[in-house]
């Protein structure tokens, strides 16, 4: 909406004492900027997944929970134009959620739903997935870890709610591990930017252990490797990124 303020004298006039006519100029009142399209759909999926991840685990099995989130992401992807660059993808990106599209999902009944949201709710508590894009000395895109980090109860209480308390305190983690990071590493290729489509070969897994006993190391140490050097020969695996920005990712 518009209106009209009276001003008595222009701006950076001197008065003279002399009466003069008085002077209007017009105001325009900036409303509050309302949020395109693919900001609110982005809010909403970053909601979704967070309650889904919360409600279910990092990877969602449940069919009404993956309905939500293929909903939301399809949301985000018809709000804009796919991406094109591919150099956003380099850096780290923490996994909130994932799931398959050709498997419509498992719908659990009542109890065993119960008894897989109590399992979701520990595989949140202890679980995180990392996907490391790198790039070598020439600028190019030619690698791609994804770590599982996995950092285990100590008590069989942390695990099972409602327990007597003569097993509250059983030692599920004898080893005294504090964290395990299973590190698969690939061979990345940039196929093309329109679709961003990258291809990638599994070359070699790493796990790495660190614990408070005697038998392991408190900072983490690479305990086994595996590398599988023909691995440009075997079947590899191919995703498309349909949505990239500073923050948020979707790659199916």
């Amino acid at each position: 909406e518009a209106f009209v303020v009276p001003r008595q004298k222009p701006f950076g006039a001197v008065s003279s004492g002399s009466s003069s006519p008085a002077r209007c100029f017009l105001l325009h009142m900036t409303s509050t900027p309302v949020e395109s399209s693919e900001v609110t759909a982005k809010l909403s999926l970053l909601a979704t997944a967070r309650r889904l991840k919360e409600e279910n685990g990092v990877f969602v099995i449940d069919k009404e929970a993956k309905e939500d989130l293929k909903n939301a992401v399809q949301d985000l992807e018809d709000s804009c134009d796919p991406p094109s660059d591919g150099s956003m993808l380099i850096g780290e990106w923490d996994l909130i959620v994932t799931t398959t599209t050709k498997d419509p999902g498992v719908d659990l009944p009542g109890p065993l739903k119960e008894i897989q949201s109590k399992i979701s709710s520990t595989t949140n508590k202890y679980v995180s997935v990392q996907q490391r894009i790198k790039e070598n000395d020439a600028g190019v895109l030619d690698r791609i870890d994804n770590t599982i980090t996995y950092q285990p109860p100590s008590a069989l209480q942390d695990l099972i709610n409602n327990i007597p308390d003569p097993f509250k305190m059983f030692n599920v983690n004898p080893l005294d591990i504090s964290k395990a990071k299973l590190t698969l590493i690939h061979k990345a290729t940039l196929e093309s930017n329109s679709p961003l489509k990258i291809h990638l070969n599994l070359q070699s897994a790493v796990l790495n252990v660190a614990g408070t006993s005697t038998y392991l190391d408190p900072d983490g140490k690479d305990i086994t490797a595996i590398n599988l050097p023909y691995g440009e020969f075997l079947k590899g695996g191919t995703f498309v990124t349909t949505y990239l920005d500073d923050t948020v990712r979707i790659s199916r």
